[in-house]
């Protein structure tokens, strides 16, 4: 993502070890765009679905299924 120049990565002043990440414009604009597609995504499901199947499959989705 640094190389993609969708973030930039600063030493933490206050602890050399830690790197503060931070959204560049492009990076921004990026996450923007990916909003849009995945809301036009949603929507298309739920037009063929329907919004009462979306949102029980939202729950299912939403349930603890894997073991820690």
């Amino acid at each position: 993502m640094i190389e993609k120049g969708l973030i930039v990565a600063e030493t933490s002043e206050e602890n050399l070890r830690e790197k503060l990440l931070q959204l560049t414009i492009k990076g921004l604009e990026s996450c923007k765009e990916m909003k849009e597609i995945k809301e036009q995504i949603e929507k298309e499901i739920t037009d063929t679905l329907g919004q009462e199947k979306v949102t029980i499959l939202k729950d299912i989705l939403k349930v603890n299924w894997y073991r820690s």
